[in-house]
């Protein structure tokens, strides 16, 4: 779905569409050829030259990130569950792998035969058609007794399951827990996202349940003890393999931190903005950015894309604390996203500043935040020229800044294309082994962050918060939101979580390898099978 925002590219591509098409078909007969097959071969090439000129829109859109959602710019995928044919068998599916399922015809074991994968379109050589961690067969018949088509899911189209359950505390203004425009708002950045999917229609479609009401607890702690009860008591443990959990709570750990996921990646998280504005709770922008960030570590993502060094200029994510509350600007609009396109390392020690961030065509629109040789953060256009040093102008030789604030002179790694590299596996997500097993090892997972999470007090020190509501233009002077971060631990990255993150990029770079090679053989073993001629066998005798 295209925004006005590409509405005058896009309408001189579709004009001389149909201005091609328009003379084409009214070209005079005589140069159209014989009357009947010429005429038909015009309009089959005013058809072909249509779709070409579909599929360029399409890799255009696709070529420049796709469409990011400012928050509240509603959902554009269609609503309504998954179709399946009105005589398509329905059973009854548990998450545990049954041995004997490959004996009936369900090569993948996904749940689903494969004479009923070819009528669905879904591919029989691979259980998770869409990638999203769940089985093509849970998502069209349910699992565990849990309908998941007709909560939306879909074989074809990445989905994500949230269960939120949330504290209440009459004294917080704002609520611990979210409101309906928080909710909407966070579908539709998920709906918006830069991802492909088998039904021809990108995004993910994010599920928010609300949950149970639990008990009231001013500060969790030790909190993964305490997160840990809490699931035990309140969650379906028939859930685990298809639902994150999470909790929107008043506080953990005796401070103010917006939130935390039990592990990178897991199927776990917090959300505790109750201490936020004078025990008001976070703003309606803090509990979208927060929840956003932190769902964002259970799907693998940290704060400075593929590591947890922070505040880098050349990291345009809600994972970055610098935009977590305060969203990335966009063509003057403040917008909630992870990074959509890669860019390039920045070597502290030795910056160009006629480059700034690589000059990607990708980068044109966006701002990005840096501090300057005078601890100042920054805002600033990120497509060109960057002054880094505020010397008030761009500088003909190489500089020396310390770009994110943590009083060192390194290299900002560079950082990827967020969407391209979740992780749809964390924790309990997509466990095939018995439930109890599930929740056990989600539980045994859990571990501190290496990290200290964004508090209130941080987030003032760098100008985040609830300046502008959401979707709208910003009416801040980025010069006035200067402060400096005081210094974290952002380099303890402990190794097993590291090793861990790097394996689950492994196995779905794998995994994308044996599906383009499977798909590659299938259709070289379909050009090399004879056609049958018409008429042959039994119909045409």
């Amino acid at each position: 779905m295209c925004s006005f925002r590409r509405a005058p590219l896009m309408a001189a591509l579709v004009l001389g569409s149909l201005l091609f098409a328009g003379a084409a078909m009214s070209a005079p007969l005589d140069e159209q050829g014989p009357a009947g097959s010429g005429s038909q071969d015009r309009m089959k090439a005013v058809e072909d030259r249509l779709e070409r000129i579909e599929s360029m829109l399409k890799a255009l859109i696709e070529e420049r990130g796709g469409v990011p959602a400012a928050a509240g710019t509603p959902a554009t995928r269609e609503e309504g569950p998954f179709r399946v044919p009105e005589d398509f068998p329905q059973r009854e599916l548990r998450s545990t792998i049954d041995t004997d399922v490959e004996a009936a015809g369900d090569r993948d074991q996904d749940g689903l035969t494969d004479s009923e994968e070819r009528r669905l379109r879904t591919d029989p050589n691979d259980p998770d058609t869409d990638d999203d961690a769940l089985l093509d067969g849970w998502e069209v018949h349910g699992v565990n007794q849990i309908d998941l088509r007709a909560m939306g899911a879909s074989p074809l189209h990445r989905d994500i399951f949230v269960e939120m359950d949330f504290m209440e505390r009459a004294s917080a203004g704002n609520g611990l827990g979210p409101n309906d425009a928080v909710l909407r708002a966070v579908e539709a950045v998920f709906a918006n996202a830069p991802v492909r999917n088998p039904d021809g229609r990108p995004g993910i479609a994010i599920h928010l349940e609300r949950g149970n009401r639990v008990p009231y607890d001013d500060n969790l702690q030790p909190y993964l003890t305490e997160f840990a009860q809490i699931k035990s008591n309140h969650f379906d443990r028939r859930r685990a393999p298809v639902f994150h959990y999470m909790i929107w709570a008043n506080a953990y750990s005796g401070g103010t931190s917006s939130g935390v996921s039990m592990n990178i990646p897991h199927s776990d998280f917090l959300v505790t903005l109750g201490r936020w504005n004078n025990d008001q709770g976070g703003t309606d922008n803090q509990k979208i950015g927060t929840f956003i960030h932190e769902l964002g570590h259970n799907l693998g993502r940290m704060h400075g894309g593929s590591e947890h060094v922070n505040f880098k200029p050349n990291h345009l994510s809600i994972m970055s604390y610098v935009f977590q509350t305060r969203g990335i600007l966009l063509r003057g609009r403040r917008i909630w996203d992870y990074q959509r396109f890669p860019l390039p390392a920045l070597l502290e020690s030795d910056l160009r500043e006629a480059d700034g961030l690589g000059r990607n065509r990708l980068l044109r629109g966006y701002s990005t935040i840096h501090f300057t040789p005078t601890s100042t953060a920054n805002e600033v256009p990120a497509h060109g020229a960057i002054d880094w040093d505020d010397s008030g102008e761009i500088d003909s030789f190489n500089v020396a800044v310390d770009l994110n604030g943590d009083s060192l002179l390194t290299e900002l790694l560079a950082t990827p294309n967020e969407w391209a590299q979740l992780i749809y596996d964390g924790g309990s997500i997509g466990s095939t082994a018995t439930l109890g097993a599930a929740m056990e090892s989600a539980r045994e997972r859990s571990r501190p962050l290496p990290v200290i999470e964004l508090t209130e007090q941080l987030d003032r020190a760098i100008g985040g918060g609830s300046r502008a509501p959401e979707g709208a233009p910003d009416g801040g002077d980025a010069r006035n939101d200067r402060a400096r971060p005081r210094r974290l631990p952002f380099d303890e990255l402990d190794e097993a979580t590291d090793r861990r993150v790097e394996e689950a990029l492994r196995r779905g770079r794998e995994k994308a390898a044996e599906k383009a090679a499977s798909k590659e053989q299938q259709e070289k073993a379909a050009k090399k099978e004879p056609k049958k001629p018409s008429g042959s066998g039994p119909e045409g005798e």
